[in-house]
């Protein structure tokens, strides 16, 4: 075995490793959307997107469109803690 293979070998699995990490965060960012926006007020898992967005300084003045009151508090106050703790 050469160098260059062995650099190859881990270059390729560091790469492999890299697509996983990306894959699991993804997943993890949609399951906290979707548990957030499970219960009984009904909000969709965009709409609890947009409400930690607009929390976001900087980003959160690109949305026009403000989400209620009501839904602003219920994610922030109740279900995203919640979801955040478990």
């Amino acid at each position: 075995m050469t160098a260059s293979y062995i650099g190859h070998s881990y270059l390729k699995r560091f790469f492999h490793w890299k697509i996983i990490i990306a894959i699991l965060f993804i997943t993890l960012i949609v399951a906290i959307a979707v548990a957030a926006a499970i219960g009984p007020v009904e909000i969709s898992p965009l709409e609890v997107y947009k409400i930690i967005i607009q929390k976001i300084p900087g980003i959160g003045d690109l949305i026009t469109e403000p989400s209620s009151i009501l839904n602003q508090e219920v994610v922030l106050i109740v279900r995203l803690p919640r979801v955040l703790g478990a």
